[in-house]
């Protein structure tokens, strides 16, 4: 329940390691959108935001609709998260306040 950082050139880069909140606890992706890192979670269908410096940022954190009920995966673009789901093969599309 960590992420792992790396630089462009694929070199470890250790002092940019950060836990993840233990809530987090079965993180299935993570992407990079307004200066914060969000990990979505299987485990209890909610995504998770993180300062770029590793800390939890409760209030942009966003809880997933009821049927994206296995998120497997997340990316950010146009403004909008999109988390796919792997029971329902459903892409689902939030704003960037978790809408």
């Amino acid at each position: 329940d960590y992420v792992y950082a790396y630089t462009s050139s694929g070199q470890r880069d250790a002092a940019s390691d950060f836990a993840l909140n233990s809530r987090n606890s079965s993180p299935t992706g993570i992407v990079y959108a307004d200066n914060r890192f969000y990990v979505v979670d299987s485990g209890d269908d909610y995504v998770y935001a993180y300062t770029s410096s590793g800390q939890r940022d409760a209030a942009s954190d966003f809880h997933l609709d009821s049927q994206n009920g296995s998120p497997y995966g997340i990316t950010y673009a146009n403004n909008r998260f999109y988390v796919v789901d792997s029971t329902d093969d459903y892409v689902y599309v939030y704003t960037s306040s978790g809408q």
